[in-house]
């Protein structure tokens, strides 16, 4: 809903010139206000729990292994990488052994496809 645009809408019908003066979003989907934090505070380690964030959005992750993690990084097939966890279905996140996000796979069809690559 565009809250402006129905303030506006709002003011024409009733014959007035109605408008916003602020408007402030309290939440995106499951994420508040409260647990936000401003771009300056995050620390490059607070970035290694990226799998929580994930599992946040409903998607499960998966350790690999290194050389899994490589092939992952330079987007070598899903089906030619003997160390990679065959995807059941949906999305899936596959974290290196240091706990880094490496790839987002999703099922489609009979192959997993790659939806990012992270950089190393």
């Amino acid at each position: 809903t565009y809250i402006r645009s129905l303030a506006r809408d709002l003011g024409l019908a009733s014959g007035s010139r109605a408008h916003c003066l602020s408007l402030r979003r309290t939440a995106v989907g499951p994420f508040s206000v409260e647990e936000a934090c401003l771009p300056e505070d995050v620390r490059e380690e607070d970035g290694q729990d990226s799998a929580a964030f994930f599992k946040y959005l409903g998607i499960n992750s998966i350790k690999v292994n290194e050389t899994a993690a490589r092939a992952l990084r330079v987007g070598m097939p899903p089906n030619r990488i003997p160390e990679l966890p065959d995807i059941s279905a949906g999305s899936v996140l596959f974290i290196d052994p240091l706990g880094k996000p490496v790839a987002l796979l999703e099922k489609s069809g009979e192959h997993a496809v790659y939806k990012i690559v992270f950089d190393s």
